[in-house]
């Protein structure tokens, strides 16, 4: 159930970017009778806090050339201020909605629920935990009597 609203949430947010990036109207890019690109209409602020790792998409990095994949960070580099923004969006409206959606309960039911999250929070944090990666787990010592 949550895969699927996660696939949801994901189509959504893929659509929104879409129409906004393709309408020239919404501010993207525009592109002349000779294929040069001009600038967006604006330009939204976007505060970058680490270094962002640059990668190409699926199957990309064995068919370019090295101007190519310049061109390629440069394309995703000047998307990746508003695709944030409306990642912040979505988020904000998904916020809104879980609020509202906890409004048609009783306290009594919100309460419920409240502990259902908290115990399944604490589960997936005991899971995690207790997963140790094998490499770490394992002691090297003698086997099989050598030294």
């Amino acid at each position: 159930m949550r895969r699927s609203v996660n696939r949801l949430h994901g189509l959504w947010l893929a659509s929104v970017v879409g129409l906004t990036l393709f309408n020239p109207a919404a501010g993207g890019t525009q592109v002349n009778a000779d294929n040069q690109q001009k600038p967006p209409l604006s330009k939204p602020t976007a505060k970058v806090t680490k270094p962002v790792r640059q990668r190409l998409p699926a199957y990309f990095s064995k068919v370019v050339n090295a101007r190519q994949r310049q061109q390629i960070y440069s394309i995703q580099a000047s998307y990746r201020a508003r695709i944030a923004q409306l990642q912040e969006q979505l988020a904000q409206l998904l916020r809104q909605r879980d609020r509202e959606v906890d409004l048609v309960l009783t306290p009594d039911q919100l309460q419920q629920v409240r502990e259902q999250r908290a115990a399944a929070a604490a589960r997936r944090k005991n899971r995690r935990a207790s997963q140790v990666s094998p490499k770490k787990s394992e002691k090297k010592g003698p086997t099989d009597g050598q030294p």
